[in-house]
């Protein structure tokens, strides 16, 4: 009959906190189900439809593991690069509507049929209106080329010239651009850095609540059903305590300290009534600061 070994996970990185978690995730498919469930192929499905023996267990377990997909889900969005090279191609492509759109036009005024001139000579003074938006900053092109395409829109002659492929071309390219400025707007938020930090705490957390009711459940039933997943789990934290203190006694020798290193405490959980558990004082977890990923919103004026 095993139980869970103690792990400091504040004295891990914030990557070196996910991976453990993450892997104590994959193995839950380990712990002991309840017979009368089906049995389930994927390990996916598994981690969704968990069928324990014991309802607190069961509980403790779902908490885990939507704190762990939280935990994912923050660092994903708080990894993202800016999008600089998507914006840069979005942004030339939009450019290409416009010049193909502005010679279009040039051509069609010295079309045989007067009629159609004529309608090429309107959109040509609406083109001139607002001049070459190519040549702007990047968010005053977008502002001449909304103006630009509501007149166009308004010109209701404009398919005499067969204008609507041209129109449609800058309309489409004009709007990926936007999708992509506002979600690189939304990268840079600060609070997405926060988020990682927080759904980490959180995870940890939920991490500690299973660990203490699992080794409670395990004492009370006396049984060594859940050595399986309990002996994979204590593997793994044997691994990353040994880098730990590796890196401890390192920088120890180093004289250096770092922001996530701090005293050491006994995180190991508790084993006392199944019905009542004990709590601990958690570890706080060490702060990382990402590197400063701003990048200028606009290109340089063409004079």
């Amino acid at each position: 009959m095993e139980e869970l070994q103690a792990i400091r996970l504040g004295h891990l990185t914030q990557d070196g906190s996910f991976s453990f978690l993450n892997f104590t995730k994959k193995k839950l498919t380990l712990l002991p189900q309840d017979s009368s469930e089906p049995e389930l192929p994927d390990v996916q499905s598994v981690l969704r439809t968990l069928a324990l023996k014991s309802p607190r267990l069961q509980k403790a377990v779902d908490k885990f593991v939507e704190a762990v997909e939280a935990f994912d889900a923050a660092l994903r969005m708080a990894r993202k690069k800016p999008l600089t090279e998507q914006l840069a191609s979005a942004d030339e492509d939009r450019d290409k509507a416009w010049m193909g759109s502005n010679t279009y036009i040039n051509a069609m005024l010295n079309h045989p049929d007067a009629e159609v001139a004529a309608v090429a000579k309107i959109a040509r003074e609406i083109f001139d209106k607002y001049g070459n938006p190519t040549r702007l900053s990047r968010k005053e092109e977008s502002s001449s080329l909304h103006n630009l395409l509501q007149d166009i829109e308004a010109m209701e002659s404009r398919e005499t010239i067969d204008f609507d492929p041209w129109y449609n071309w800058m309309k489409t390219t004009y709007e990926a651009f936007e999708a992509l400025r506002s979600e690189r707007a939304d990268l840079k938020d600060q609070t997405k850095i926060g988020l990682a930090q927080e759904t980490r705490t959180a995870a940890e957390d939920a991490y500690r609540e299973m660990a203490k009711v699992l080794n409670s459940v395990v004492v009370y039933e006396e049984t060594d059903e859940y050595d399986p997943f309990i002996n994979a789990i204590n593997n793994e934290i044997e691994e990353t305590s040994a880098l730990i203190k590796s890196r401890e006694t390192r920088r120890g020798n180093e004289g250096t300290t770092t922001p996530d290193e701090k005293p050491s405490d006994d995180d190991k959980p508790s084993t006392d009534n199944p019905d009542n558990p004990s709590t601990e004082e958690p570890d706080t977890p060490a702060t990382e600061q990402p590197g400063n990923t701003e990048e200028p919103d606009d290109r340089p004026v063409v004079q």
